[in-house]
């Protein structure tokens, strides 16, 4: 679907004209050029490594527009029931998944996108959906290219990627506390914080960081449900 134009230095151009390039050995040397470029914080070696080493699914892209490299969107896959970081993990009912209890307590339902499913031929085998979590840790672009729509763009991938990964319960970030336009533009776009750390960044004053999370399919089902039941109209 053709975008709105939006003029870049007297060229008129489409988000149609953006391309999501898999990052690779070949290009991984832009992508760090890139980050220095757009970030404010230096990402150390490691982290580029662990880019080049995702496993099955490449979930990092290069943005290009034409022969100009433009962005970049870097993801990763984490499994909820392994090692997660403390600053990665919601407080317990955050999502909205929390349930009262007959006796006034609360408990945390099961999260709706794990979902276990038996052999038709008995109980054969299980195979079992593991909650995850889709972390973006870099998602910029170079300035000449920022409030053109393509940040929207972006976002739409990385919802797409939630939704077509089995088992993704939330997408979350980082931002820098002080970053308000970057704030903005996520809570535009479905996120909600969720954790104010004040203590993540080691070596940018203020050292405080919001933990931003978006629930893509649990938003998604919430809609169905609210457009398939009768309800009062709105006064």
């Amino acid at each position: 679907m053709l975008l709105h134009p939006a003029m870049i230095e007297g060229h008129s151009v489409s988000n149609d004209d953006v391309q999501f390039v898999d990052v690779t050995k070949d290009n991984i040397k832009i992508v760090k050029e890139l980050n220095d470029r757009i970030f404010d914080i230096i990402y150390q070696p490691p982290f580029y490594k662990h880019i080049l080493h995702h496993g099955k699914r490449n979930y990092n892209k290069l943005l290009k527009y034409g022969s100009m490299d433009i962005g970049v969107v870097l993801c990763k896959h984490y499994y909820l029931d392994e090692n997660l970081e403390e600053d990665m993990r919601l407080p317990d009912g955050f999502c909205g998944l929390s349930q009262e209890n007959k006796n006034g307590s609360n408990t945390v339902s099961p999260n709706p996108e794990s979902q276990t499913t038996k052999e038709a031929a008995g109980d054969v085998g299980t195979s079992v959906v593991r909650d995850a979590m889709l972390y973006i840790s870099a998602f910029g672009l170079i300035p000449m290219f920022r409030s053109q729509g393509i940040g929207k763009l972006m976002i739409k991938h990385v919802l797409k990627v939630a939704e077509d990964t089995p088992g993704v319960k939330y997408i979350g970030l980082h931002v820098h506390s002080p970053n308000k336009e970057a704030i903005k533009f996520y809570k535009k776009n479905g996120f909600v914080a969720a954790h104010l750390f004040e203590n993540y960044y080691l070596r940018l004053e203020p050292r405080s960081a919001y933990f931003l999370v978006h629930f893509p399919k649990a938003l998604n089902s919430t809609k169905e449900k609210s457009h398939n039941e009768e309800s009062e109209p709105q006064k």
